[in-house]
């Protein structure tokens, strides 16, 4: 028995010593296995040779009766450390002066029988194989590379803190690049934290459903993050503040729902860009030294067309017709120098048929599959771009779209992220407390932050 317990433990631990005393240990194993039917474990090192206060039946039942009245919303483990260092300083059992580990305040809430609990929501689809979304990205990792040759780098030293900016060299007629992230959120009124300290197996009931909800509409850059002017510029550039000065700062903030401001479309997107957020970053970045990437995710949302785009895909043959009934006409257009109009004399939409016999194309017995064709291989029909491209293009700035099912590229993911955590810490389920809280939780971000993020999010293009 002796010498087949060394041969396992030789066996198990070859090389190591103490070979004799792992082989006794095994045949303790094998006697406890065969008296009780499992191992018995040792308690060697396992207890402790001070008695801590939450050992004590006094203060462990004034820890539970505090962390008990707690909502469960905004309980935290920071807060039940800052009850503890006034409590423990009360009862004696702290120096003045002192305070408690913050992790030896998260072991205790374990004692207590307290539990992180994940609130676990919705389903996510994983898209970053796919081939069309690989190939994608690899065209805008390429695009992003030359881009931010021409960006203004802010810098941390690791060691000191320090932060420091590093401009550029441009090629001549270049400009320095101010890349601009763009993103919509929702926050909810029954949306509260995540992850929320429970006693035992208890849990949390929550409200049903979402609730109420609020939608933000942001632009951020890395030099001013909000995109906000002074009372003092909007007025020397002729710009109205607005009520409560709501022009001052490239936001929008809806409340959805058909019986509210409704939903948010394309259009709401391109005014916001055309009225509010051009004309900020103008102010900001002279335009004659400066030029916006403004850089959206790519949603089908983003890549519409303006009403009166140049599309075939509302025309009829004939003139008119009841396809085109509240429908913007097609705006006036140039083909082979000479404008062309879109409307009849008498205010009809033109059809398919007589827009290319005014080009000079012969469509006697043509069908209007055959039409399009041809109409849609103009190159002013052809060229026709998404309505953000043109209002970038026409203002002298740059775009570009996100990989689908890559938001680590976008920053201000981590922006909304931020602004979420301060939203559900102070979430009380009620919607009026949502529109109070929502406006602070997004201005509370810091721009170091919103850098940091940057920062983070460009070594995943280099990691890409």
């Amino acid at each position: 028995r002796v010498r087949e317990s060394e041969i396992c433990a030789e066996g198990l631990f070859r090389g190591q010593n103490g070979l004799k005393w792992k082989a006794r240990r095994i045949r303790k194993w094998a006697d406890d296995y065969y008296e009780h039917g499992h191992v018995v474990s040792s308690n060697r090192g396992k207890h402790s040779n001070i008695l801590s206060p939450i050992d004590l039946d006094s203060v462990r039942d004034d820890c539970l009766s505090w962390l008990r009245d707690q909502n469960p919303n905004q309980l935290t483990s920071l807060e039940f450390k800052q009850f503890l260092d006034n409590y423990l300083a009360d009862k004696g059992y702290l120096a003045e002066g002192s305070q408690l580990c913050s992790t030896t305040a998260i072991q205790w809430m374990h004692k207590l029988n307290f539990k992180m609990w994940d609130y676990k929501k919705g389903l996510y689809y994983d898209g970053h194989v796919r081939v069309d979304v690989v190939a994608y990205r690899k065209v805008f990792l390429a695009k992003m590379l030359e881009y931010e040759n021409r960006m203004v780098k802010y810098i941390v030293c690791n060691v000191t803190g320090e932060e420091t900016t590093q401009n550029p060299t441009l090629e001549p007629n270049k400009k320095i690049l101010v890349m601009v992230v763009h993103d919509e959120c929702c926050f909810s009124s029954h949306d509260g934290r995540k992850y929320l300290w429970v006693e035992g197996d208890k849990g949390h009931i929550r409200k049903k459903g979402q609730g109420k909800s609020i939608m933000v509409s942001e632009f951020l850059c890395e030099c001013h993050g909000h995109m906000r002017i002074s009372l003092e510029q909007a007025t020397e550039n002729g710009i109205d503040p607005g009520e409560n000065n709501c022009n001052l700062i490239a936001r929008v903030v809806i409340h959805p729902g058909q019986n509210d401001d409704g939903y948010w479309k394309n259009e709401d997107v391109a005014r916001q860009l055309r009225d509010s957020v051009i004309p900020i970053f103008d102010i900001l970045h002279p335009p004659d030294d400066y030029e916006a990437l403004f850089c959206f995710d790519n949603s089908s949302n983003h890549h519409s067309y303006a009403p009166d785009a140049l599309l075939t895909t509302h025309l009829n043959v004939s003139d008119g017709g009841a396809r085109m009934n509240g429908r913007a006409f097609l705006r006036d257009t140039t083909y082979n120098g000479a404008v062309q109009q879109m409307a009849t004399e008498d205010g009809k939409q033109k059809g398919l048929r007589k827009i290319l016999q005014e080009r000079g194309v012969d469509t006697a017995r043509m069908l209007k599959d055959q039409m399009v064709t041809i109409l849609k291989s103009h190159p002013d029909f052809r060229d026709q771009r998404p309505w953000l491209e043109e209002l970038c293009k026409k203002a002298g700035h740059s775009i570009i779209f996100f990989p689908k099912f890559h938001p680590e590229l976008n920053w201000i993911e981590r922006y909304w992220s931020n602004a979420k955590a301060y939203a559900r810490k102070h979430c009380d389920y009620s919607f009026d407390s949502l529109k109070v809280t929502v406006p602070i939780a997004l201005d509370q971000v810091p721009l170091a932050a919103m850098r940091r993020y940057a920062r983070r999010c460009f070594r995943y293009m280099d990691a890409y």
